[in-house]
């Protein structure tokens, strides 16, 4: 499950990869983004039950399940209200709760960038976040989705990853889990990441060497080879072609 203002594709070092390791890839779009329909609220447990229904529509009963930022929060609740259906668990850049002045402030000054800021200056701070020729693809990545996803959409979805708080379901979570995060994110979002960890009771913690959020996709390679390794570990191939 892919993050806020991004689509399916971010997940495309993995969909040229993970088939050829033998794993089956459902990468949907969230509602609001991609080519899914807009819709007139956000809510990340409707996100969930989506999930649902795509598993159900390829009739495909258990999944591992990764989510990354926005689609981890996603991820969460989906393996809270569907247990049964969830083999094992990954959530990269993530986060159960925004808490703390430091996040709170970048949360806030998010949303009010996506509300006020003309596109032209998003489009300058991301390529100054991703900076160096290493961070092209993921520039030229969000450049276009920043330019092709609906303004309105990315504010609600803001809003409430900022209102989210999914601290409480995190110790019924049983699957085994994998969480991750970028070591060049901020290292309050680090602390996020480190929090949600510990509230689950089967869960591995670890830093994605050079890895930002997404860390999918600007460090690939490393995600790559901690999470294939998890899932080799104990059985997370579902489904092969």
């Amino acid at each position: 499950v892919h993050g806020l203002g991004a689509d399916h594709s971010m997940w495309s070092p993995q969909l040229a990869r993970y088939p050829e390791e033998g794993y089956f890839l459902v990468v949907p779009d969230v509602r609001g983004h991609g080519d899914s329909e807009h819709v007139p609220t956000f809510e990340v447990e409707a996100c969930a039950d989506d999930i649902a229904a795509v598993l159900n529509d390829l009739n495909v009963d258990a999944a591992a399940v990764a989510g990354v930022s926005m689609g981890s929060l996603v991820a969460q609740v989906f393996t809270s209200e569907y247990p049964e259906r969830v083999t094992r668990l990954v959530l990269c850049d993530t986060f159960s709760n925004v808490h703390g002045l430091r996040a709170q402030i970048a949360s806030a000054a998010a949303t009010a960038m996506l509300s006020v800021v003309p596109a032209r200056f998003q489009i300058r701070l991301i390529e100054s976040y991703y900076d160096g020729p290493e961070n092209e693809h993921v520039r030229k990545y969000f450049r276009t989705q920043l330019l092709e996803t609906d303004r309105t959409q990315l504010v609600q979805a803001r809003k409430a990853i900022n209102s989210f708080d999914g601290r409480t379901n995190l110790s019924g979570i049983r699957a085994p889990t994998l969480v991750l995060v970028g070591d060049e994110n901020p290292e309050w979002f680090v602390r996020l990441a480190e929090e949600t960890a510990q509230r689950i009771t089967n869960a591995r913690f670890e830093r994605v060497p050079c890895g930002s959020d997404p860390s999918n996709l600007t460090a690939p390679e490393a995600f790559d080879r901690t999470v294939l390794g998890f899932l080799e570990d104990g059985g997370g191939r579902e489904r092969r072609h």
